[in-house]
């Protein structure tokens, strides 16, 4: 339901380039790290985040971008739940980090997963804007149907930094294998970039503009910057949790093509939610307000005469006449 919910909601909310520009300009933000990830990095285009928090706090979560063919990299965020992580590569902490990389891949050729493992570059130390890097770089061919048939040369990067591992995966391969090594070049330069001009949590200054956008939400649900705005955060922001089930937008269930107006109030559910989160300061699903928002935003478009009586939302309005709203999400 997740995932079809947020379908639904992007589809309705891509007006022009409205969307697309927003995307342009930072495609994740680290609130704690005070860190911006563009949508481009060494001209390879963000794809997506993948957390692994479900797994241990620790794991933290990747960043994944591709170009043409098999170039691709991911950039892991991760600190393993360590304290008082030393900053730059010459901590013995920060050395094995980076060993257990090539130890990875070593164990992927005697698993059957590689062939042909060649190291090429064993703890090399660079340097791009003030920043130090660890770097790995290996060839090997991959195993298995459905897998790239040539050569790749891949290649891992890690510093400290902000009390974090910052790693980068890259991985290249095919007939341009200039292509491939000039966005190896580049790459330092631009994590260098990201990383200097991060290093104070931004979480207050960011809360302030969601704040600021639902507010503009609540009196006016058409107003297209603020249902980008919130979500945009919705998806990106790891201070929010948001459970999306068949509960949760029910008047949606039985909809083959939702109307703007089911899209709305699917943000207002979404809107509603964030507000108590960040207001309570904890990261734990708050259905219930996401529901007093959507019987808002429900009761002005009604008003407006935009919106048919949807028995769903009333069933809600009544169980909230009796504080018994959370049984609809019990």
């Amino acid at each position: 339901m997740k995932k079809i919910f947020f379908s639904l909601l992007f589809s309705f909310l891509f007006i022009g380039q409205t969307f697309a520009q927003s995307l342009e300009k930072v495609a994740h933000v680290d609130e704690a790290m005070g860190l911006k990830f563009p949508y481009e990095l060494a001209g390879l285009r963000y794809r997506g985040l993948h957390s692994y928090r479900e797994y241990g706090e620790g794991l933290g979560y990747s960043l994944r971008y591709e170009a043409e063919g098999p170039m691709k990299l991911d950039l892991y965020i991760y600190d393993h739940e360590l304290n008082d992580l030393p900053e730059g590569v010459e901590a013995d902490l920060v050395i094995m980090e980076s060993k257990m990389t090539l130890a990875s891949v070593k164990n992927a050729e005697k698993s059957g997963q590689y062939s042909n493992l060649k190291i090429l570059t064993d703890q090399q130390i660079i340097e791009a804007d003030n920043i130090s890097f660890l770097k790995n770089q290996f060839s090997y061919n991959e195993v298995g149907s459905n897998v790239f048939t040539g050569k790749l040369t891949s290649e891992s990067l890690l510093t400290s930094w902000g009390g974090s591992f910052i790693k980068v995966r890259y991985t290249f391969g095919g007939d341009d294998h200039i292509l491939g090594q000039k966005v190896s070049q580049a790459i330092p330069t631009a994590l260098a970039e990201i990383l200097n001009q991060g290093g104070d949590p931004i979480r207050d200054e960011i809360h302030q503009n969601i704040f600021e956008a639902i507010n503009i939400f609540r009196k006016d649900p058409h107003n297209k910057a603020a249902q980008v705005r919130i979500a945009t955060y919705s998806m990106d922001s790891e201070a929010i949790l948001i459970n999306m089930t068949e509960k949760t937008a029910p008047w949606i269930a039985e909809e083959k093509d939702p109307s703007p107006a089911s899209s709305i109030l699917m943000l207002a559910f979404i809107a509603g939610n964030i507000d108590a989160q960040l207001i309570q300061g904890k990261a734990q699903d708050q259905s219930v307000a996401g529901a007093r928002q959507v019987i808002q935003t429900y009761q002005l478009l009604r008003k407006e005469n935009n919106l048919e009586s949807i028995q769903e939302i009333e069933t809600w309005i009544a169980l909230d006449e009796h504080n018994a709203l959370h049984t609809a999400f019990d």
